[in-house]
């Protein structure tokens, strides 16, 4: 998490959207980005089991009536 928001530091307070790696989808540090100003996306891959705090069950069940 202390990289991704070092990495972000010129942009705080711009409201500009950080795209992130699934490696990098770590709710705290999106979260965190939010309270300093910028906005993040990250992309999730579930492998073996879906990141902690993602409800990963909800996301398949959505995205199954979707083309």
């Amino acid at each position: 998490m202390g990289l991704l928001l070092r990495l972000c530091q010129s942009i705080y307070s711009t409201g500009k959207v950080v795209i992130l790696d699934s490696r990098f989808c770590i709710l705290d540090a999106i979260i965190n980005l939010r309270k300093m100003g910028v906005f993040a996306s990250a992309l999730i891959k579930n492998h073996r089991y879906w990141p902690k705090h993602i409800d990963g069950e909800a996301i398949k069940n959505y995205m199954s009536t979707k083309e």
